[in-house]
């Protein structure tokens, strides 16, 4: 596990760097306003994306082991055209995307819900090299096309960012593809409306959680543009990106959790392991919100432009709620891997009242800072009733949660084991 693990993180921090280098390149060379408006179409994207995970995603890692991959793989793919068509109409008619982009929205999120569907096979699989290289290599091509675009040929345009993830996501989907497809053995389509059912009810339960999720992270996005402009859209999303980074860590940590989780029947060894997993989390969270709190509003705006000051008082805001989530996602994890899905749509929906409760208050009064803000009471609000569902499932002890001399031991054993290994 603990070269997993180890693998993941040191992708997902190869992948924060490219990322943080995208985001400085389309920032300064695109400006706020046309920052805010490429913020829009990925947001719309993400939700696209989510609607297909209702069979492709999470359920997938959970069924994967315990039903026909072909099936599952036949039913995924047949939902992916269905809803991708689907959501991007409604979105379409909702005036949710921004003019221009719904062809691009449809084709971008269909092309990527499939690759989805592919990494979470691999991922059900524990193939966690695999499942990693497909998001690296989709990260490097979008950096290669963009300098190209913006700094080669100096076409500075919110279309040449379309363009670079046209590209990624294609060879990532056909990549992605290259690694399941010896694994799809043909066999035939009996009792398929029988794992139709099992998986689209597994997956709606976490799937209504991460779209209820997506708003408590997302709905803000819309408030400001609602009520403040796309300049100032633009200026928050960046401090949220740059806060966000943070989460490489538990994400990272929460994906081979996850798929850890989902292969084991043993419900103490699940317990332990999430705590162990959420404290470590914590604390390294926590090392990375000091780093970025201590790094003066001047060097921000040097890095990026004079234009977006203002990003300090967003990560400040956030810092707490960043926390929370970064901590919380272990336990999310855990309900979703023990078949437990519905506590992370509980958990949801507690933080959801809240970005509706004080988003359409702070926002017009305080501007970006009152976004940040509503996003931290959003996300303690779901942490705290997370932790609690998860000590009162689990039977745990409060001292538990304790950072213990075991903890770190614990991780000094794998660290062992994996030289011992190689």
């Amino acid at each position: 596990m603990f070269k997993n693990l180890l693998g993941t993180i040191t992708t997902r921090f190869i992948i924060a760097v490219i990322n943080f280098i995208i985001i400085l390149l389309t920032s300064r060379e695109l400006g706020p306003e046309k920052y805010g408006t490429i913020s829009l179409i990925i947001l719309v994207i993400s939700f696209v994306l989510i609607f297909g995970g209702f069979i492709g995603s999470a359920s997938l890692v959970y069924m994967a082991s315990r039903y026909d991959l072909f099936k599952l793989f036949v039913i995924s793919y047949v939902w992916t055209f269905i809803s991708s068509v689907l959501v991007t109409a409604i979105l379409y008619f909702l005036n949710l995307i921004p003019s221009g982009f719904a062809v691009s929205v449809l084709f971008l999120s269909l092309i990527r819900t499939l690759t989805e569907v592919n990494q979470t096979i691999l991922l059900g699989k524990e193939k966690i090299a695999k499942f990693n290289s497909i998001t690296l290599i989709q990260t490097i091509i979008t950096l290669v096309v963009i300098i190209y675009l913006f700094l080669i040929i100096g076409k500075k345009e919110v279309t040449s960012y379309i363009i670079s993830i046209y590209i990624a996501y294609i060879i990532s989907f056909i990549i992605s593809f290259i690694y399941i497809f010896k694994d799809l053995k043909y066999t035939d389509f009996k009792g398929i409306d029988k794992i139709v059912k099992e998986v689209f009810k597994f997956g709606l339960f976490v799937q209504t959680s991460n779209i209820i999720q997506q708003l408590n992270y997302r709905l803000s996005y819309y408030i400001v543009d609602s009520f403040l402009g796309r300049y100032a859209l633009g200026v928050f999303t960046l401090g949220v990106q740059l806060s966000e980074s943070i989460w490489i860590i538990s994400k990272s940590m929460a994906t081979v959790l996850y798929a850890r989780i989902s292969n084991s029947s043993d419900a103490e060894y699940s317990k332990n392991i999430t705590i162990r997993f959420a404290k470590i989390s914590f604390l390294i969270s926590l090392f990375c919100i000091i780093v970025l709190l201590i790094i003066p509003e001047n060097i921000f705006i040097l890095i990026f432009r004079k234009e977006f000051g203002g990003m300090k008082n967003v990560i400040a805001f956030l810092s707490i709620g960043i926390l929370s989530v970064a901590t919380s996602t272990m336990f999310g994890h855990y309900y979703s891997g023990t078949g437990k899905p519905h506590f992370n749509t509980m958990c949801s929906i507690i933080g959801l009242v809240f970005t509706l409760t004080f988003g359409f208050v702070l926002i017009p009064e305080l501007g970006i800072t009152g976004a940040a803000m509503t996003s931290t009471f959003s996300y303690f609000a779901s942490f705290m009733f997370s932790l609690v569902i998860f000590i009162n499932i689990t039977k745990t002890k409060y001292r538990e949660l304790f950072v213990l001399k075991d903890d770190f031991k614990l991780i000094i054993q794998e660290i062992k084991k994996f030289k011992n290994k190689n």
